[in-house]
């Protein structure tokens, strides 16, 4: 992943998951895990996006770096691991995380070992939904990464989790009252998109990158039963399972609109574009005027999806976050601070469950992993990016060791390469230079 992008990496599960007991990390384990996503690829024939799903994978260990891998790189360098696998190391210079890289001249899908549930359909939904980012350039979905903080304001919430509300609806629901629903989900996404202008763009960049990979995921791995237990359970605990809806959201909207729209055409994908949006897909599938609706409805929409409740959830939920943002400013602002500058060859992932846009050019990340020239920064309780400066700010502890290579806190852990170090710039803020 180019970090100047943010883009297409997923959880930062080295960061947010607890280890996996390492004995299991095997040949024979790992060929087991692939040959289960390459039976579904194979029953799928190309039927889904006219391409094989199925592609190179890369199964990594984030402690010891370890890969097992299907094939061979184009060197011949990795070592056969029996099981039909091979196995290496990875270089320090590749960032792990489940995202989609090129590497040897090779287009991979990378997922980490502690990421993957042992439950076989709950792994595949992840595994599909990585191997959807390697495939999407060649089915004219451009990886395209946007922050979406309209989706942290108070009303923004409330209006996104109307839509989450009529989209539940409408999957337990049949025939022309489930269209009905769906034009209810639409005008919501209307109004809100309305409400804060330029949103929608931003949204549908998204939606038409993880949500598509998601959907992907949740239909072919067979996690979504014809009842869509899945994916109720998934809307009913949307705001448990995402703190913050800013870069996660399309993982929710993706898999419901997606499963929606192909129970009512089973062809639906064989018709996109990179141009589309989904509001533009539910109105051509479900023959939704493109009219939108009289404002008055909105009140009848609030009544009929739950409008009250979420209102009285969403008081509370801007509360906590007011006692967030006090506790950020303090912890940023005045305290001591150390700047990590970063180039555009930078590598890397972060935790998209977690982010709060703070500003036009600093945004808050709970979890974060960069690499670039400087070394390593590890970060697992907050950091700020300042894409206007390229910088990523931690907070420094009082009586930390600048002089050392390797600095660990409670949020974070830095590991500078030969010829850096740390400086003062100036009161309370230093600075990661090379020599």
């Amino acid at each position: 992943m180019n970090l100047s992008q943010l883009a297409y990496c997923g959880l930062l599960w080295l960061i947010t998951q607890p280890p996996v007991l390492s004995q299991t990390f095997t040949a024979e384990t790992i060929s087991g895990y692939l040959n289960s996503v390459k039976h579904i690829s194979l029953e799928d024939n190309k039927t889904l996006w006219g391409k094989e799903i199925y592609g190179p994978i890369i199964i990594v260990d984030p402690i010891t770096r370890v890969f097992f891998t299907n094939l061979q790189d184009g060197g011949n360098s990795l070592m056969d691991a029996g099981h039909g696998v091979f196995t290496g190391v990875l270089p320090d210079s590749i960032g792990v995380a489940n995202t989609s890289f090129v590497w040897n001249e090779v287009r991979w899908t990378m997922l980490i070992w502690n990421s993957l549930s042992r439950k076989e359909t709950k792994r595949n939904r992840l595994i599909i939904h990585e191997l959807f980012h390697s495939l999407q350039n060649e089915l004219g979905f451009p990886m395209k990464s946007t922050l979406n903080g309209h989706l942290e304001t108070k009303e923004g919430r409330i209006l996104f989790l109307l839509e989450l509300s009529a989209l539940r609806s409408a999957l337990t629901a049949s025939g022309s009252e489930r269209g009905e629903i769906v034009r209810d989900a639409i005008f919501i996404r209307k109004q809100r998109n309305n409400l804060f202008n330029g949103s929608g763009i931003n949204e549908d960049a998204l939606e038409m990158n993880e949500g598509l990979a998601e959907f992907t995921g949740v239909y072919l791995s067979g996690i979504n039963n014809k009842e869509n237990v899945y994916l109720l359970n998934q809307l009913d605990s949307a705001t448990v399972n995402y703190p913050t809806f800013t870069r996660s959201f399309a993982y929710l909207t993706g898999p419901a609109y997606g499963i929606l729209f192909h129970q009512q055409d089973s062809l639906w994908t064989h018709s996109l574009s990179g141009q589309d949006n989904f509001e533009q897909i539910a109105e051509r599938i479900f023959q939704i005027p493109l009219a939108k609706l009289p404002e008055r409805e909105l009140g009848r929409i609030e009544d009929h999806y739950n409008g009250k409740s979420i209102r009285i959830a969403e008081e509370g939920h801007q509360r906590k976050k007011e006692k967030q943002l006090q506790e950020i400013d303090f912890k940023f602002k005045k305290s001591k601070v150390l700047v990590i500058p970063y180039t555009k060859d930078a590598t890397g992932g972060f935790d998209p469950t977690e982010i709060i846009v703070l500003s036009s050019e600093e945004t808050y990340y709970k979890g974060l992993e960069l690499i670039d020239a400087f070394g390593k920064l590890v970060v697992d309780n907050g950091a700020i990016r300042d894409q206007s400066r390229n910088e990523v700010h931690v907070n420094l502890p009082s009586g930390a060791n600048l002089s050392r290579n390797s600095i660990t806190s409670n949020d974070w852990n830095l590991t500078l390469n030969s010829g850096w170090t740390i400086t003062k710039k100036s009161k309370g803020i230093y600075e990661v230079t090379h020599r």
